[in-house]
C-alpha cells in the first residue's frame, strides 16, 4: 500500500492519495493512540484519498496517521496497511 504526498508538507491542501489497498475494503484514519480521525468509506479499484481533515472537517494536527484497512466489504478486521506524516 503506498500513500502519498507522504509527508504531507505545511503548504501542501490536496488530496493524499492511498492505493494498493484491496477492491472495495473499508479505509479508517487513525491517530498513534487508535482513535478515529477520519473513515474514508470503502476502496474503488484498490485507491481512495484523504482530505487531512478529521470528523469535524478540520486540518489535522501534525502527527502520525495510520491508514486502516478491510480485507473487503465483508470483512470486519482491519489491519494498518499505510503510515502517513502530516506537518504542519
Amino acid at each position: 500500500v503506498k500513500s502519498y504526498p507522504n509527508p504531507v508538507k505545511p503548504d501542501y491542501y490536496g488530496y493524499v492519495t492511498i492505493s494498493g489497498l484491496a477492491d472495495n475494503a473499508l479505509v479508517k484514519i487513525v491517530d498513534t493512540s487508535g482513535n478515529l480521525i477520519k473513515e474514508l468509506g470503502f476502496a474503488t479499484v484498490g485507491e481512495t484519498t484523504w482530505d487531512v481533515t478529521n470528523l469535524n472537517m478540520k486540518r489535522v494536527p501534525t502527527g502520525v496517521y495510520y491508514v486502516l484497512a478491510s480485507g473487503g466489504p465483508d470483512q470486519n478486521t482491519f489491519s494498518s496497511v499505510s503510515k502517513i506524516l502530516v506537518v504542519n
